[in-house]
C-alpha cells in the first residue's frame, strides 16, 4: 500500500486573518534553560552592566541565583562555568591566594 504524501510547508501553514505563520514542530527547551542561554549569550562575561562600586548587584546576582538552578537541574558544566567565572571577578587574588 502506499504511503499518503507529506504536506508540503504551505500546507501546514496557519492562516490568521490574512497573515501566514508556519507551524514549528520542534523540540523546545524548558523556559529556564532558554532564558539562561539567552543570558549567556547576551552577556557572556557575566556582567548585566558595569560594576557596582561594592560587587555584586542584584540583578546579576539574581541572573546568578536563576542560572546556579538551571545547574542543578540540568547538571550541564556550562551554566557552572559562567555562574563561576561570574563570580571570578570579583574575587580578588591578592586577598584570596588559594582560590
Amino acid at each position: 500500500m502506499k504511503s499518503k504524501p507529506q504536506p508540503c510547508l504551505r500546507d501546514r501553514a496557519r492562516r490568521n486573518g490574512g497573515h501566514t505563520f508556519f507551524v514549528a514542530h520542534a523540540e523546545q527547551r524548558p523556559w529556564s534553560e532558554r532564558a539562561a542561554n539567552a543570558a549567556i549569550e547576551r552577556w557572556p562575561d557575566g556582567r548585566l552592566a558595569l560594576p557596582a562600586p561594592t560587587g555584586l548587584e542584584l540583578r546579576t546576582g539574581t541572573l546568578l541565583e536563576g542560572m546556579d538552578a538551571v545547574w542543578l537541574n540540568t547538571t550541564d558544566p556550562r551554566y557552572f562555568n559562567y555562574i563561576k567565572s561570574a563570580v571570578d571577578q570579583f574575587v580578588r587574588s591578592d586577598v584570596y591566594p588559594h582560590l
